[in-house]
């Protein structure tokens, strides 16, 4: 995931994360791994409030729907998505069971970093 995230501030996009985790937790975890690319943390105690905070981070950037895409690894993450109209790539090395969220039919599943690289340079251009 560093790598991708590296690769990601190289080619000049700008990567966020928006979390029902908290910010302490997750700048922890950010130091920790020595990432720095991390250009915001949205985060709610709210477990189903991610569709809220997808909609301010977007107001809050004047960026329309199409120019973002979320990297995700639970149902909830795809349901959230939907509704505030971005695509959402699921990985299958996170939280819930690729048999779990086939029906919540995310707009891509992937299984490594990688992949993750190639549907945004190739497909979200």
């Amino acid at each position: 995931m560093i790598q991708m995230l590296n690769t990601l501030e190289r080619e000049g996009y700008q990567t966020a994360i928006i979390s029902s985790n908290s910010k302490e937790v997750i700048k922890q975890v950010l130091r920790r791994h020595r990432i720095r690319t991390i250009s915001q943390i949205l985060s709610s105690s709210a477990i189903f409030g991610k569709d809220q905070l997808i909609r301010k981070f977007l107001k809050e950037h004047r960026l329309k729907p199409s120019e973002v895409v979320y990297v995700g690894d639970e149902q909830r993450d795809i349901v959230a998505c939907k509704s505030a109209g971005i695509k959402v790539i699921w990985v299958s090395w996170g939280y819930d069971a690729k048999e779990l969220i086939q029906s919540q039919n995310p707009d891509f599943l992937v299984d490594s970093p990688g992949e993750i690289l190639d549907i945004v340079f190739e497909q979200l251009k």
